[in-house]
């Protein structure tokens, strides 16, 4: 190549043969490395085995450089390879409905998964071991073959595995590059298997809390069966409304949670204020009142991923500062309370209680609407009366 001085270029020959094949490399390289990023970037939406492996293989082959592309992954149940390709390659190459690994066929995956380590075949014409998957492979005009272990940690659980139409493709700097995606496959399935367990736990721990929460609120109900049936209501009302205002599944399953505990402190509340058939007196109301405190106090120290316990205190607050225990105003009162606040205000309008009968649904909408922005959020008002006038919610 001639040399230049500071004001003269480089001049290259572009139809030198080394000068194409560097352009060819470097256009390889380009491509290789546009490849691994978009394989790191499926995990930000792809949340499945299958599709994550399906596409990979998809975006393998677009690349041009490989006749089919397929992952298998070992099943440890069965101890067989489940296999994932580009679901449009299926059509054209056929994959074996599974592959055990104590089969004595020499497929590359199972080489690969056996040797525990890279298995290449760089020119099947001169290899005259007959096989069913090489007679199958010289039939679709494959040449050279390669397989490449599938890890997580130093357990190998399958294996990418790449058929091409040309001899020797699979030099040192394409085997480095193929491990570089193996690896990054092996960083994707780890996390998705991570991610599922996280799932899988999340779920025990979700039902563990149901099933604590039903016990307690099982309890309140048989000691004052108003009270019980008053709370199963309030967590269905209070959890459409914040569905409704397009709350996160999260927000609703903690604002059903503590419907469902709202009223829990009554469970130091005399029966005879609770069941009294009559209207209450000033003492009466007075420690009536205290429930909210009594139900903070008994759900404080319980670890919830929600705010259960501060929800509790102040679901009878009231923006103007009217409400117990602290009266506290508007923004101080957390939404959960107030989305509490106006199902608890309109459940126990609707349904009898032994000093008073029901009020009726029509009117308690009408009460709430009435003090929408002065004792009720409108934002929840607004949410509540389309749940009932549009949803056709029924307590």
């Amino acid at each position: 190549m001639p040399k230049a001085t500071i004001n003269q270029p480089i001049k290259v020959d572009l139809t030198s043969q080394n000068s194409k094949n560097f352009f060819d490399e470097l256009n390889r390289l380009s491509k290789s490395h546009k490849l691994i990023r978009r394989i790191n970037h499926l995990l930000y939406y792809i949340k499945n085995e299958k599709s994550f492996f399906e596409e990979i293989c998809s975006i393998i082959m677009k690349t041009g450089y490989y006749k089919f592309v397929y992952v298998s992954i070992l099943d440890k149940k069965s101890n067989r390879m489940d296999y994932f390709s580009e679901s449009a390659a299926k059509e054209n190459f056929v994959l074996p409905d599974h592959g055990f690994l104590n089969d004595g066929d020499d497929l590359p995956e199972l080489m690969c998964m056996k040797s525990q380590q890279i298995f290449i075949l760089n020119d099947l014409e001169k290899d005259f071991a007959q096989s069913p998957w090489k007679k199958k492979a010289k039939e679709k005009g494959f040449k050279s073959v390669i397989s490449l272990p599938i890890k997580i940690r130093t357990k190998i659980i399958g294996s990418l595995n790449l058929l091409a139409e040309n001899r020797n493709i699979f030099d040192k700097e394409e085997i480095s590059f193929l491990k570089e995606i193996a690896t990054n496959i092996s960083i994707g399935v780890k996390s998705l298997r991570n991610e599922e367990e996280l799932k899988r736990n999340h779920e025990r721990y979700k039902r563990t809390i149901y099933e604590a929460v039903d016990a307690i609120a099982l309890i309140s109900e048989r000691r004052d069966p108003y009270t019980g049936v008053h709370q199963r209501k309030v967590a269905l009302l209070s959890s459409a409304i914040a569905e409704e205002m397009k709350l996160e599944d999260y927000d609703i399953e903690g604002i059903y949670i503590t419907g469902l505990l709202h009223d829990i402190g009554k469970n130091s509340t005399p029966l005879s204020i609770l069941s009294k058939p009559s209207k209450l007196n000033e003492p009466e109301t007075m420690i009536i009142r205290l429930h909210s405190q009594d139900a903070y106090e008994i759900l404080k120290s319980i670890e919830f991923p929600w705010p259960v316990a501060q929800t509790v205190l102040q679901h009878h607050e009231r923006l103007n500062g009217s409400g117990y225990p602290n009266g506290l105003k508007g923004s101080e009162i957390i939404l959960n309370a107030r989305i509490l606040g106006v199902a608890d205000v309109i459940e126990a309008m609707s349904s009898h209680r032994p000093y008073r009968p029901a009020v009726g649904l029509n009117k308690a909408l009408k009460e709430v609407f009435r003090n929408r922005n002065i004792l009720f959020d409108p934002k929840v008002v607004d949410a509540c009366l389309r749940v009932f006038n549009e949803k056709k919610f029924e307590l």
